[in-house]
């Protein structure tokens, strides 16, 4: 403040909380309009603590000056602000995405995840930060880091283990310093041991040793996966175990047993290999395939894959 000819007199303010309408009177908030006296002229200061604020409310500081000849300040100078001492509001965090979360996996290096919801009426958010730990409070497999405005990360080059549950955190941070809560993300495991079939029998739980029948075949199995469990199976008959000439693969079954009909197989005595081959998501397959030998009428392989809950 200043005055070019008497000099200044008085410099006082007051200080209006705009949310709820009331004014400041050196230690509580009244219901009518109060001017405060400041210390200093031309440089002045006003100190009032932070204890008479509360966050998220909006202010109005206002002035006015006098000089030495008591002439007032014409136009008041005004200055608004928002208190703001609470950190964003949480959002929400999945792995992989909200619409399929990956609670299984096979990928021991990275880890994926996305957020949304997160929120601040104060100062507003200004970047994001992640971690991932084995537990949904631990950050020991990666450190809180800063992916700014990012609402999704790839976090790579990591170091996962088998059977082994992880979750992946976010926090916001708000333009003030302040950070939320961390949202949390359900489990995710990582399950790199293929499943298995343990049985597989050829028209029926008995297993028959010969089978007469040139148009239809209905084949059962048994399959178990320890961990993450079996999604569903997927089918095909072929004169190769890795050929599917005969029948063309049938994905998503989902029960262990499968019946082929309106077939054309030639009426040649044979032996026959009903061969199960066991596959993830990932691509994990058995080194050793389970099979059975029949005598049939034609040369003919049965082929069946078992896909888990893996990268769900």
């Amino acid at each position: 403040a200043s005055d070019s000819i008497s000099g200044l007199g008085q410099v006082m303010i007051q200080i209006r909380d705009t949310t709820v309408g009331a004014w400041f009177d050196g230690s509580s908030w009244i219901g009518q309009e109060i001017w405060l006296d400041v210390n200093g002229l031309e440089s002045w200061n006003y100190s009032a603590g932070f204890e008479p604020f509360l966050d998220g409310h909006s202010y109005v500081l206002e002035s006015v000056s006098y000089d030495a000849a008591g002439n007032v300040q014409l136009i008041e100078s005004s200055q608004g602000f928002t208190f703001d001492t609470s950190g964003p509001d949480a959002g929400f965090v999945a792995h992989g995405s909200f619409t399929e979360p990956q609670h299984w996996t096979a990928d021991t290096s990275s880890i994926s995840a996305v957020w949304t919801g997160f929120t601040d009426q104060g100062s507003g958010i200004v970047y994001y930060d992640v971690s991932v730990g084995t537990s949904p409070d631990l950050q020991d497999i990666y450190e809180w880091t800063s992916v700014g405005m990012d609402t999704s990360v790839i976090i790579d080059s990591l170091s996962l283990a088998h059977g082994t549950t992880y979750f992946s955190r976010v926090r916001a941070w708000d333009g003030l310093g302040n950070v939320s809560e961390p949202s949390v993300t359900d489990f995710r495991s990582v399950d790199m041991v293929a499943p298995v079939v343990d049985s597989l029998f050829e028209v029926s739980m008995d297993n028959p040793i010969y089978y007469g029948e040139s148009e239809e075949i209905m084949v059962s199995w048994r399959g178990e996966d320890l961990l993450s469990g079996i999604k569903s199976y997927s089918v095909a008959l072929g004169t190769a175990p890795a050929a599917d000439d005969a029948v063309s693969w049938a994905d998503s079954v989902l029960l262990g047993t499968f019946y082929f009909s309106n077939l054309s197989l030639s009426k040649i005595s044979s032996k026959v290999l009903f061969l199960v081959k066991v596959v993830t998501d990932s691509g994990v397959t058995n080194s050793l395939p389970l099979f059975v030998r029949i005598v049939f009428m034609s040369t003919l392989f049965f082929l069946s894959s078992l896909i888990r809950s893996s990268d769900l």
